[in-house]
């Protein structure tokens, strides 16, 4: 999804009450910041479908979820993000707003699908919030105009990013199981004879 600056410097209870009379438009909240998401491309969307279906049928661990991007996280009172994909694993630990909102506080892993207005915001400052959050496990980056995709993964003592950009790769997400790249791919614009725009 692509993000766009809408107000400087506001409170989160600024924001929360910003979201509560959005309509339809999710608002993200960055340090005072608050961005308004906008509509992703069909290859976005397509590649986000891929992921949710693989991981609903291969989760090989029992309790766990897979929430679609209106599932709000975040790191309480500084950040609070709309991730393409989230998935948590266990017990479910929420914020709970005085009107309602929840925000997931502890997600094992968090995709974000790259676009032109937010791949360097993605991979710098969501990169820092994500990985500040002791559940997440996994950050996953994922180009959508071409066959790439970034796998950080945390270890003992730092994020070791792993890059992989051929079709016949396949993604070890440890005690997710392993993804394979062409199914994250299968049927984007770029690579199906399909489709016709």
């Amino acid at each position: 999804m692509a993000a766009q600056p809408d107000s400087p410097q506001h409170t989160p209870e600024q924001y929360f009450a910003m979201s509560l009379d959005s309509g339809d438009i999710r608002l993200e909240y960055d340090r005072g910041t608050v961005y308004a998401m906008t509509g992703g491309s069909p290859d976005h969307s397509l590649i986000e479908a891929n992921m949710i279906g693989w991981f609903k049928g291969i989760l090989p661990r029992p309790g766990c979820r897979v929430h679609t991007n209106d599932m709000r996280v975040g790191l309480p009172g500084e950040a609070y993000f709309y991730p393409d994909l989230s998935i948590v694993c266990g017990k479910q630990q929420f914020e709970k707003r005085p009107d309602g909102q929840l925000i997931l506080l502890n997600p094992l892993l968090v995709v974000e699908i790259l676009s032109q207005s937010t791949q360097r915001f993605d991979r710098t400052r969501k990169y820092e919030v994500y990985t500040a959050m002791p559940s997440v496990q996994h950050y996953m980056i994922v180009a959508q105009e071409k066959t790439h995709l970034t796998h950080y993964i945390r270890t003992t003592n730092e994020w070791v990013a792993r890059v992989y950009s051929a079709l016949s790769d396949v993604v070890d997400l440890a005690e997710l199981g392993n993804m394979p790249i062409d199914r994250v791919y299968d049927q984007v614009s770029w690579l199906s004879d399909a489709d016709d725009f």
